[in-house]
């Protein structure tokens, strides 16, 4: 899960607006369980779905992101 919100912080650029709907998707999630839960996470799998997809959309932008920043790994 972590590596999966840390691959989504690669995909900042996108404008795309099914992108950016599923980015507000998980920002009101987020929004939500840090209010009305106390910040358990326990109801996170309701938005799990969008979480993948987003996720899914933003894997290559982020292999490409890690690539160029670590280069010197090589």
């Amino acid at each position: 899960m972590i590596i999966l919100l840390l691959g989504l912080g690669c995909h900042f650029k996108q404008t795309d607006p099914i992108v950016q709907m599923l980015k507000l998707t998980l920002i009101g999630g987020f929004l939500y369980l840090l209010l009305f839960e106390g910040g358990r996470s326990r109801y996170m799998i309701q938005f799990l779905p969008s979480l993948l997809i987003l996720a899914t959309l933003s894997a290559d932008n982020a292999k490409n992101w890690l690539q160029r920043r670590f280069a010197w790994l090589k």
